[in-house]
């Protein structure tokens, strides 16, 4: 999630993220979220655009916005640099 932070910002892509252990959230969204409300306030449409290209990339995260996502298998360090790459090129573009 930092790297596609650093992505974002780079970007001028409001995004904020939570991690625990290895269960992640992140939203297109200025501030990070504290109620429904807030996720609600999130730019959808951009998370779309971002869900869409990944996928084209072989990348799958979870369809919808409000969904967190789960890390179940081991990840090398090359496939974490590979995601974010991906998202990196995407960036531009959403």
């Amino acid at each position: 999630m930092e790297g596609f932070e650093k992505a974002s910002n780079e970007n001028n892509i409001d995004f904020t993220y939570n991690v625990m252990g290895s269960m992640f959230g992140f939203f297109f969204n200025p501030k990070k979220p504290e109620n429904f409300a807030d996720v609600d306030n999130s730019d959808t449409e951009r998370y779309a655009k971002f869900h869409s290209k990944m996928l084209n990339k072989g990348f799958y995260f979870a369809p919808s916005a409000y969904e967190t996502g789960f890390i179940c298998t081991v990840m090398k360090d090359e496939e974490i640099k590979n995601t974010i790459d991906a998202y990196k090129n995407i960036a531009k573009e959403i």
